[in-house]
């Protein structure tokens, strides 16, 4: 997006987003709808009284996403979703909007899932049947075009679903990825450590080091993953050039979390211990900045790639013969 469209767009983002409101039909019909849709999920959203004494979905989301630090960022995903939207107000305004009634299908299928979820109590499975069922009522007031239009960002609220212990499974891979890649790196520039399991350790200067669960940079994935959708999404409409963006989030994010481990090793080899707790503690987030600078590197790349193969594919036209 270039600098005039940026302009132009933060010029027009109120007229536009007013024309999008206007835009929408049967907006009192589909508030009632989902007020329905969310109490369903607020007195019957949960059978599962172990945490939180409440048959409320929303309780037990407000729970796990204010005593889990893995889980916070869930709270800023509607917002982003919100933001998203409007930054698409122009489109979704142009849609055709009318009663499409398969939409229903979604209602059905998120219903299915809250009942299946409700069973074996397993809320998760209700979070997403309440996205699906919330899609499948836009999609019944205003039609099967607005569902085309705005399936990105709106699946972006899957990121909403906690995922808690049951992250242990990826957690655990990426913390041993991580510590074997940071020996391996270590003894490139001269450190020998040792690496057993999650554990980095110095049997010479005897520093420890354990890559616990906060540490197998699984926020820095999930948040990497986020910003390569988003920007996929949003700066590629070609297939193959968003498919690289998105690709592209875990490995720089592994690599930001080998970066700062390394780091960590290092400040501990030269200074002692408290130095390399110093830089886990106090400059972590720091090691993250290089993984940003490259997703933008690599996203010029790409709008290079596409600009400049334009004018070529322009010139292959014009050079046929008539």
């Amino acid at each position: 997006m270039t600098a005039n469209r940026k302009a132009d767009w933060l010029g027009n983002a109120p007229t536009e987003w007013r024309a999008l409101w206007r835009s929408l039909p049967d907006k009192a019909l589909l508030l009632v709808l989902l007020a329905a849709w969310v109490a369903l999920f607020h007195f019957l959203g949960s059978a599962n009284f172990g945490w939180v004494k409440n048959p409320s979905m929303f309780a037990w989301l407000q729970f796990v996403y204010t005593t889990s630090a893995d889980d916070q960022y869930c709270l800023f995903i509607p917002l982003v979703v919100l933001g998203l939207c409007l930054w698409k107000s122009k489109e979704l305004t142009a849609v055709e909007k009318r009663i499409w009634w398969p939409a229903l299908g979604a209602v059905a299928a998120g219903l299915l899932l809250h009942v299946l979820g409700y069973m074996v109590q397993q809320i998760r499975i209700s979070v997403v049947a309440f996205v699906v069922g919330m899609y499948g009522v836009m999609g019944i007031l205003w039609g099967k075009q607005w569902l085309k239009a705005i399936l990105f960002p709106y699946f972006l609220l899957l990121f909403c679903v906690p995922l808690g212990s049951l992250a242990d499974g990826i957690t655990l891979p990426l913390r041993i990825v991580a510590s074997r890649i940071t020996a391996v790196v270590s003894s490139l520039i001269g450190i020998q450590i040792v690496q057993d399991g999650t554990q980095i350790f110095s049997a010479i200067h005897g520093y420890r080091y354990e890559v616990a669960a906060a540490c197998s940079g699984w926020n820095s994935l999930i948040a990497f993953v986020g910003l390569t959708t988003i920007y996929g999404f949003v700066f590629f409409p070609f297939g193959w050039k968003r498919a690289v963006i998105i690709l592209a989030g875990p490995p720089m994010a592994l690599a930001c979390n080998v970066l700062r481990l390394t780091c960590i090793v290092i400040a501990a080899e030269s200074f002692g211990q408290t130095a390399g707790n110093f830089v886990h503690e106090k400059l972590g987030m720091l090691f993250y900045i290089p993984g940003f600078i490259a997703l933008i590197l690599l996203g010029n790349w790409l709008e290079r790639r596409q600009t400049s193969r334009a004018p070529r594919a322009q010139l292959e036209v014009e050079a046929k013969p008539a």
